[in-house]
C-alpha cells in the first residue's frame, strides 16, 4: 500500500501541494500534522531511524549507508501510477525531515545522511528502468548486515509486547539476567514466545549484539530472534520460547532427570549449533557464554545456544583482540584470560567444560569438598590413577555405556587442554557409539552384510540433485561437499561408503583421540599414502594375515570415494573393484570375519 494512504485520506489534488506545507497542519493541501505521521506511519519511520543510526558509528559511511538506504528504498512507490509515485517520495521526503528534525544540532550526522541518500537514491524512472536496476540494487547489498529477505524477522510495536505479555505480567516472568527481566508471552498469531526486556542504558550494547548476530541466521539449534521493539529508553528482543527451560535447571534440579542418552543428544545439539557459527561464511561468530544456563530446552529437549549478548563476528580462523576479559566464570578460557584474544577455540573450552557437567552433574567447582576444586581439575586427576566412573552423575544410576563416557570425557579434556591441542568443533565425533545405536549395517548369522535405517532417505531422478533445506546425517560420514551446498545426490553415499571403507581397513572410529592431536581418518589414511607405512594402517586386530595388494587396492578405493565429487566413483564401479579385491584375497590362507 501506498505510503500518504495510511494517514488521511485528502481529496485534494497532491500535485498543487507545497512541499513546505507539507507537515504544517495549515490546511489547504495538507490536513495532517506530525502526530498523524507519526501515528499512523510510525513503524515505518522507526525502521528508517534505527537502520540510519548507524551513520554516525565507527567503521565510516559506507557500511552505515548500506543499511539506511536499503529501508530507504523499501519506503519508494510500488504503483506504476504517476500521481502516486509522487505522493510516496512525497512521503519519503516527509519521513526524513522528521528524521533529521530529531537530531538537527548533529550537523555531521545530517551531511553524512543526506549525501548517502543524495548520491545513492536512484531518480524516478520507468517501470522498463526499475527491472533493469534491480540487479544492481540485490548485488549492492548482499554483504549488507541487514535482515534476510527469508526470515520472519520483524520490528514489533510496544503495544503487540504488552499484549502478548499481559503488560508484563509477573505471571508471565520466567528469569532475569544481566540485560534484563525475561517473561514468557503469546503474539497475535498464538505463538509462544520468550521476551526480553532491556532497561540499562549499558545493556544496549547487548540489544544491538543480539539483533545483529540472530536476526539474519537460522539453525535448528540456535534460538530464533524473531524480532524486537527499540525505543530510546528500552527494548525488547523475542525469541521463540523453548518449553523445557534450560540445561542448568535439569542438571543441577534435584527433581530432574536426564537420560544418558538424552545428555549425548544435547551434547551433539551443542556441537551442531557452534559449528554452525564458527563456519558462518559471512564470518566466524564467537559466541563467548557458553554454558548450561545458555542451553535451551524444546519441548522435544532439542538444545538451542540462547544469549548471544557476548558475541563477536570475526574473520574465520582468525582471533580480535579484545581490551576486556567477558564470560562467565569457570568457562572462560584461561589463554583467553591470559592473553584477550577472542577465537572459536574459547568456545570449544567452554562446550568441554558443559561436556564435564552433562557427565558429572556438578558445578563448575564443588564448593561441598573440604578443598573446593574445579570441575576439569577433578575430571584430570580421576584419569591419572583414580576409578573414572566415579565421575558419573549419580542421578545416572550407572546406566550408560562405559566406551561412551570414556569417549566424550576423553573429547571434554581434550577441548579444554592447550588451544593447539583442541579440536574445532567440526572434528567433534558422532557420540553415538555402537553400544549406543546400532550400525546402519548389519550381519546376517552368514556375515552377509544388509543396510538399514533407511530414516534420512530420500527418493530422486536419476542423474539429478535434491536442494535440501538443511545437513542430516551422522558426523563423520557427511560429505563435504553436501555440508557445503546442501545438494542430496548418490555421490553422498558414495562418500559415506568411503569412509566405512577406511575404518573396515583399519578398525578406527572417524577420529582417533588418543593422540596427542586428534586427526580425521580420513586425513590419517591421506598421509600415510604421501610417504608412510600403509601397512600401518591396517586393523592390528588383522596381525598382518591379509593381501597387502589387495589392502592397496581397496584404499586407493576409498580414498577416491572421498575425493572431489568429480573424481569418485559410481557405486557400479565401487562393486567391480571390491570383487577383485575379493579375488586377490584368496591366497590368504585364514580369512576373519
Amino acid at each position: 500500500m501506498d505510503c500518504l494512504t495510511l494517514m488521511n485520506n485528502n481529496s485534494t489534488d497532491i500535485f498543487s501541494c507545497g512541499i513546505e506545507k507539507l507537515t504544517s497542519g495549515a490546511g489547504g493541501c495538507s490536513d495532517y500534522s506530525e502526530i498523524d505521521v507519526l501515528n499512523e506511519i510510525g513503524s515505518r519511520l522507526n525502521s528508517l531511524r534505527d537502520d540510519c543510526r548507524l551513520m554516525d558509528s565507527e567503521g565510516g559511511l559506507t557500511k552505515g549507508c548500506n543499511k539506511c538506504l536499503k529501508t530507504w528504498r523499501e519506503i519508494a512507490y510500488t504503483s506504476k501510477n504517476d500521481s502516486m509515485k509522487l505522493e510516496d517520495d512525497i512521503c519519503r521526503f516527509s519521513m526524513l525531515i522528521l528524521l533529521t528534525s530529531q537530531r538537527v544540532a548533529d550537523e555531521s550526522w545530517i551531511d553524512k545522511i543526506f549525501h548517502c541518500l543524495g548520491d545513492n537514491s536512484l531518480p524516478l524512472a520507468s517501470s522498463a528502468d526499475e527491472s533493469g536496476n534491480e540487479t544492481i540494487r540485490n548485488t549492492k547489498f548482499k554483504t549488507d548486515e541487514s535482515y534476510s529477505e527469508e526470515s520472519s524477522y520483524r520490528r514489533l510495536s510496544l503495544k503487540e509486547i504488552y499484549s502478548a505479555t499481559d503488560s508484563l505480567s509477573m505471571s508471565n516472568f520466567i528469569g532475569q539476567g544481566i540485560a534484563g527481566k525475561v517473561y514468557k508471552g503469546i503474539l497475535a498469531d498464538r505463538q509462544h514466545v520468550a521476551i526480553k526486556h532491556i532497561i540499562k542504558d549499558e545493556q544496549m550494547e547487548t540489544f544491538v549484539r543480539e539483533v545483529t548476530s540472530l536476526s539474519h541466521i537460522k539453525h535448528p539449534n540456535l534460538v530464533s530472534l524473531l524480532g524486537h521493539y527499540d525505543a530510546p529508553n528500552e527494548c525488547f528482543l523475542v525469541y521463540e520460547l523453548c518449553h523445557n527451560g534450560n540445561l542448568s535447571e535439569w542438571l543441577f534440579g534435584k527433581s530432574k532427570y536426564l537420560s544418558w542418552r538424552r545428555r549425548l543428544e544435547i551434547a551433539l545439539d551443542c556441537a551442531r549449533g557452534l559449528l554452525f557459527l564458527h563456519s558462518y561464511p559471512q564470518g566466524s561468530i564467537v559466541h563467548r557464554d557458553i554454558k548450561p544456563a545458555n542451553i535451551l530446552l524444546s519441548a522435544s529437549f532439542e538444545a538451542k545456544l540462547s544469549d548471544f549478548g557476548l558475541s563477536k563476528i570475526i574473520s574465520i580462523g582468525h582471533s580480535y583482540a579484545s581490551s576486556e576479559v567477558r564470560g562467565t566464570y569457570g568457562y572462560v578460557d584461561p589463554e583467553y584470560q591470559k592473553n584477550r584474544h577472542v577465537n572459536s577455540y574459547g568456545d570449544v573450552y567452554s562446550f568441554g567444560i558443559v561436556l564435564l557437567q552433562l557427565l558429572s552433574g556438578q558445578r563448575v567447582i564443588n564448593l561441598d569438598l573440604k578443598n573446593p576444586m574445579p570441575l576439569s581439575k577433578m575430571a584430570k586427576n580421576l584419569t591419572k590413577g583414580g576409578n573414572i566412573k566415579e565421575f558419573a552423575d549419580l542421578k545416572l544410576e550407572g546406566k550408560f555405556s562405559m566406551e561412551a563416557f570414556e569417549l566424550v570425557l576423553k573429547l571434554a579434556l581434550t577441548s579444554i587442554g592447550l588451544k593447539q591441542q583442541r579440536p574445532s568443533m567440526e572434528q567433534c565425533p558422532d557420540f553415538n557409539t555402537p553400544a549406543e545405536q546400532p550400525a546402519n549395517i548389519l550381519l546376517s548369522a552368514s556375515f552377509e552384510a544388509k543396510l538399514s535405517d533407511f530414516g534420512l532417505s530420500k527418493i530422486i531422478s536419476i542423474g539429478h540433485s535434491y536442494a535440501s533445506s538443511e545437513v542430516r546425517g551422522t558426523y563423520g560420514y557427511v560429505d563435504p561437499e553436501y555440508q557445503k551446498n546442501r545438494h542430496v545426490n548418490s555421490y553422498g553415499d558414495v562418500y559415506s561408503f568411503g569412509i566405512v571403507l577406511l575404518q573396515l581397513l583399519s578398525g578406527q572410529r572417524v577420529i582417533n583421540l588418543d593422540l596427542k592431536n586428534p586427526m580425521p581418518l580420513s586425513k590419517m589414511a591421506k598421509n600415510l599414502t604421501k610417504g608412510g607405512n600403509i601397512k600401518e594402517f591396517a586393523d592390528l586386530k588383522l596381525e598382518g594375515k591379509f593381501s597387502m595388494e589387495a589392502f592397496e587396492l581397496v584404499l586407493k578405493l576409498a580414498l577416491t570415494s572421498i575425493g572431489l565429487k568429480q573424481q569418485r566413483p559410481s557405486m557400479e564401479q565401487v562393486v567391480v573393484k571390491l570383487e577383485e579385491a575379493l579375488d586377490l584375497s584368496t591366497r590368504v590362507e585364514s580369512v576373519h570375519p
